[in-house]
């Protein structure tokens, strides 16, 4: 990419005229529309619609397109040979145009994309092979309208001077506006003085403005031309001049005129003043086009106007990561109103995000990356802060606007990714001196905003845990930081009679236990190097521990709690034994604080606070084993020091408040001794626990108990089982060879739905799996199990190409001719269908993608029909829709589109998701409806949930009454063949039972506390078997459970039944109840269960 050609020509060419020249009356343009083909951009919608739209101009005749093709072919051209001037020429004369309209598919660098989101449109006239409009545009559905507009306007300004006759052309190229000894404080001006010199000319009828490579080949052309082009390139006019001093020290920007073959035709000189460079270039301009056309100028400049598109533009390339394109317009459109913040904090985002750039790197890269030097950006940031001041005073600008859009650029929190909290702003003396007043400005401002206004009613601590973040931006010394650290924090965390000003006990301690924590970044001598602070003779850990050392002595138990455990937490990366030392005594007084001075059901905090205090200090403990070298054993005394009070007195309260079987890890080389001594303090914990029935806080420990219970008996063989599976055995029906990693498998098992998928068709399961994505590539296996032979008859391998991460494998369809996955960002995979036997891994299989006629790879649900599938696609900030897909021909019909104008919801502009797609015969298709932006304030009940279409007359219903969703935003189901579950998982949701054939609901009585006690976010694991359901519940436990039943008269299990690994999803079937896990699958038979009682 010829980054600076692109930003220069987008600077000089984004906007052509502000009042178009008419078309000469009888006179017609005739203009050739050529898209790439390129991601089929040619096939577009924009495409047709932009010739549609631009046929109907008056004034302008489009070519056919076979026409144009016929051309192209002949001549072997395609879009980019276009790009070459003489073949712009060539083809100009061939196909009697006068103009081309150029459409080219870019890239999209922002991350992996399935297609470009971006179209290049180039305006050239055929006479010389000038370029008079470049510009980028999004290739987006809803935006295809606003871009034929633009188009339109400005091949209409550009008629005018299509049609001027011979000799009235004037051609005017600028060379360069250079600085003399002005440093980098003005580099800025260089850049933005000849884009603007050129837009503010191009607007006159007759001046025809020269690209810089045009600049290169004018000499040659003046030299070969002949006729008609040698006086259009004898009349060119060049124009060079510098900015410097003058004589009064002001800013004096001097320029030349000169003719291609050196003649001067005139100088000028004008003062400017950086504030409003935009004076002095309509100042010049005035004098240049009164010497050039012999009069005033034709048109009047509306500067405002400009910037916006320039903006508009700019901002188009930002979203895009085309940062290095986006920077001239930008720069442009803040050189024309250079008091508009949002015009300079576009700026500082753009040069902010390329240095980051490459990769998610935590360091940002310095000078040598773009045009601006690290000083170039402190005198911007200058300009950024005070801008903001300005605007808070003023009343433009309101706390949540400066918390939401500057704070994470600029920075707050320690080590954070802002540039006050990076090396940049402090990369030499000099931006050091000038970003301690920067500093200064933009702490004071929002710490002042966040002290008079609140940010969120619903949470008024956020107030004070960003004071909190923003004070470690506020300086690059130890001393001072630490001394401003201290008086913030005062205020916050001490209470009132100490000096506090919060007046909530509450709101204060949450602040401390947010306040302490210092990532790795601020505690490592090497990696304090990658933030602001300066800092060779490594003294801010000992100024910090000081200041705790000094909170450990303060009258209030949680300040001196939070204190200890911070001292402690800070030795995590001491090398010396010494410090090792100091971290367990402090994490021990931490301990000693809590059990002595924190003591419930004296301590005057809510449930939050204790929940938080304890928290803490497990992390603490957890660390003394891990980075300090406290054998596991001495832990273990902890533990049951800590709990063994709490059984003996029966404190089911604290014991709750402790979480027992959350966070509650131990050392990965346990002995099996240790081990089951953590187990029995559990299982010691769940009997007093027990003793408290129809408890929702209750039931949710036990069931964070039970799953840490089983975790150990899983990986400590040493460890006797609690919970035997009493009259459960599993017949093995496939098993692959690959080893089990359990943090894979946890997060696998538990987000089955994504990776899994399983359907029954008479005596044949069926399931695949996909694999992580590695190497761009994703490994999919699918197999087909005979349930009445109790053997694998078809297993089948393959890998594909995964453009975009994550990959999730959304639904699968079994035919008899070929299976169907639909993988989110990569498409459909056409696999073997169900008469194929066999092993075998697949070479390059068929993947049908946008190439093949679909409108996306963002594929949410897929159902079969005949010789076609119902395919839903879409997803956040994406086009939805629904729509009939023939596999073979790749024929689309759309049904709905959320880009088409349309009724509510599906044809309104508005993205939603459609997932299990059912279809009933004879007509009936049922899918739900969620909003891809949930959660969010904003309810959407009256479009989201169940809904049913007859596919023979598109008629849709929306089941929705009320009474048995408590939220349809977010629905999800659970198929038990014939019948569907449904839920929400919003807290407490109810669940309801949907009947396809009588189209009926009803609310489902269960566990009292289901939103509590995590059930239903494992309800689609699980089926109805013998009057049973068998689900996963938690990581690592099983759920077999009467529906009439409390979960407290359940039988929970060890997941573990399938040869040790853990069970993924049960299906029922009529040769028994069949478990899939991660690479095997089992029958499990349940001969001494006796069938459930009926309701």
């Amino acid at each position: 990419m010829q980054v600076k050609g692109v930003s220069a020509l987008l600077a000089a060419t984004i906007l052509f005229f502000v009042c178009p020249a008419a078309v000469r009356a009888n006179e017609t343009v005739h203009i050739a529309i050529i898209a790439d083909k390129a991601f089929d951009l040619d096939k577009s919608p924009l495409v047709s619609l932009l010739e549609s739209r631009l046929s109907h101009t008056q004034g302008v005749h489009v070519l056919e397109r076979a026409q144009i093709d016929k051309i192209l072919a002949e001549q072997r051209w395609s879009i980019t040979s276009l790009f070459d001037r003489n073949a712009t020429i060539k083809a100009g004369r061939l196909l009697r145009a006068e103009a081309f309209v150029l459409l080219s598919a870019e890239a999209d660098e922002s991350k992996e994309k399935e297609k470009s989101e971006l179209v290049r449109v180039r305006l050239v006239e055929t006479r010389h092979g000038l370029r008079l409009w470049d510009g980028f545009e999004p290739l987006d559905a809803a935006s295809y309208a606003e871009t034929v507009n633009r188009v339109i306007d400005k091949v209409i300004a550009a008629a005018g001077k299509l049609t001027l006759p011979p000799g009235q052309a004037i051609p005017v190229g600028i060379v360069e506006v250079h600085s003399v000894q002005l440093g980098d404080g003005h580099r800025w001006l260089t850049r933005v003085m000849p884009g603007m010199l050129s837009v503010r000319l191009s607007t006159e009828p007759r001046i025809v403005m020269l690209e810089r490579e045009d600049l290169a080949v004018l000499r040659r052309e003046t030299l070969l031309a002949e006729g008609e082009d040698a006086a259009f390139w004898s009349s060119a006019v060049l124009i060079d001049g510098y900015l410097e001093r003058g004589k009064d020290k002001d800013l004096e920007m001097k320029l030349q005129l000169k003719r291609a073959s050196g003649d001067e035709v005139a100088a000028f000189t004008v003062s400017i003043k950086p504030d409003e460079p935009s004076l002095a270039v309509d100042q010049v301009a005035d004098k240049m086009i009164r010497e050039l056309v012999d009069s005033p100028p034709a048109s009047r400049w509306q500067p405002e106007q400009e910037a916006e598109e320039f903006f508009q533009q700019g901002h188009l390339l930002y979203a895009h990561a085309r940062y290095a394109d986006a920077m001239a317009p930008l720069e442009t459109a803040s050189a024309l109103q250079p008091g508009n913040l949002y015009y300079t904090r576009a700026i500082f985002a753009n040069e902010w995000n390329a240095r980051f750039r490459e990769g998610k790197s935590y360091r940002p890269r310095g000078t040598g990356f773009s045009d601006y030097s690290d000083l170039e950006l402190a005198n911007l940031v200058s300009r950024l802060v005070r801008q903001i001041r300005d605007g808070y005073e003023s009343g433009s600008l309101s706390v949540h606007d400066i918390s939401s859009q500057w704070a994470g650029p600029l920075g707050v929190g320690a080590g954070g990714r802002g540039y006050f909290t990076s090396p940049v702003s402090v990369a030499s003396e000099q931006i050091r001196q000038i970003n301690r007043a920067n500093r200064s400005i933009w702490v004071e401002t929002l710490d002042a905003a966040l002290k008079r206004e609140v940010l969120d009613e619903d949470f008024p601590p956020k107030n004070s845990l960003i004071r909190m973040q923003l004070v470690w931006a506020s300086s690059d010394e130890p001393e001072e930081l630490i001394a401003n650290i201290q008086r913030i924090f005062a205020e916050i965390i001490m209470p009132p009679d100490l000096g506090g000003q919060i007046q909530s006990a509450k709101e204060r301690y949450y602040a401390c236990d947010q306040a302490f924590y210092l990532p790795p970044v601020m505690q490592l001598p090497d990696s304090r190097g990658r933030t602001q602070l300066k800092d060779e003779d490594n003294q801010f850990p000992k100024l910090w521990r000081r200041y705790l050392e000094n909170l450990t002595k303060i009258d209030d138990p949680v300040v001196r709690f939070y204190s200890y455990a911070a001292l402690s937490m800070g030795y995590r990366y001491a090398q010396e034994k010494e410090d090792i030392s100091e971290a367990k005594r402090c994490c021990h007084k931490a301990l000693e604080v809590l059990q002595k001075d924190l003591k419930t059901p004296n301590e005057p905090l809510d449930d939050l606070i204790k929940r938080l205090v304890r928290r803490r200090m497990k992390q603490c403990l957890i660390e003394d084993v891990i980075f300090r070298g406290v054998e596991e054993s001495e832990l273990a005394d902890v533990w049951e020091e800590i709990f063994g009070l709490l059984i003996a007195d029966k404190d089911i309260d604290n014991l709750i408040l402790w979480e027992p079987g959350v966070k509650f890890r131990f050392h990965p080389d346990a002995t099996p001794q240790t081990a089951k001594r953590y187990h029995d303090l559990q299982e010691r914990i769940a009997k007093v626990l027990q003793m408290r029935q129809n408890d929702e806080q209750v039931a949710k420990a036990m069931k964070d108990l039970r799953d840490a219970q089983a975790f150990i008996r899983r990986y400590y063989t040493g460890v006797d089982s609690v919970l035997k599976p009493a009259g459960i055995s599993v017949t093995l029906l496939l098993q692959t060879d690959r080893q089990e990693q359990p943090a894979q498998t946890f997060s696998r098992t538990l987000f089955y739905d994504r990776y899994l998928r399983a359907r029954l068709l008479g005596n044949m399961l069926w399931v695949a799996n996909i694999g992580d994505r590695i190497d761009r590539k994703i490994r999919i296996e699918l197999a087909g199990i005979d349930l009445a032979k109790l053997k694998p008859i078809a297993r089948w391998q393959t890998e594909v190409p995964s453009p975009s991460a994550p990959a999730f494998l959304t639904d699968m369809v079994v035919c008899e001719s070929k299976t169907c996955l639909s993988i989110g960002g990569v498409g459909l995979v056409e696999l073997p269908g169900s008469l194929e036997t066999g092993q075998e891994f697949l070479k390059n299989p068929k993947v049908l993608t946008w190439e093949n006629g679909l409108p996306s790879t963002s594929i949410t649900s897929i159902a079969h029909d005949r010789n076609k599938l119902w395919i839903a696609y879409g997803g956040r900030g994406q086009e939805s829709g629904l729509g009939l897909y023939e596999t073979r021909t790749g024929q689309w019909e759309t049904i709905f589109c959320s880009t088409l104008k349309g009724k509510t919801p599906f044809n309104a502009g508005r993205p939603y998701t459609l997932h299990d797609l059912t279809l009933m015969p004879p007509n009936k298709l049922f899918f739900v409806v969620r909003d891809p932006e949930f959660p969010r304030r904003t309810r959407t009940d009256d479009w989201t949930g169940l809904w049913k279409m007859n596919i023979d007359t598109r008629a849709l219903k929306h089941f929705r009454d009320g009474k048995t969703f408590s939220d349809a935003s977010d629905l999800h189901v659970a198929d038990f063949g014939g019948r569907w579950w449904l839920w929400s998982r919003a807290p407490h949701s109810p669940i309801t039972e949907f009947d396809f054939d009588s189209e009926t609901m009803k609310r489902i009585e269960w566990d009292p506390y289901p939103g509590l006690s995590g059930y239903n976010r494992h309800l689609s694991t699980g089926t109805f078997h013998n009057g049973r359901l068998w689900a996963r519940w938690g990581q690592t436990q099983i759920l077999i459970i009467q529906p009439s039943k409390s979960v407290d008269e359940a039988q929970i299990l060890d997941n573990d039944i399938l040869n040790g690994k853990a069970v993924s999803r049960f299906i029922s079937t009529p040769y028994g109840l069949v478990a899939i896990g991660d690479g095997v699958i089992g029958l499990v038979e349940t001969k001494d269960l006796q069938p459930a009682l009926p309701d």
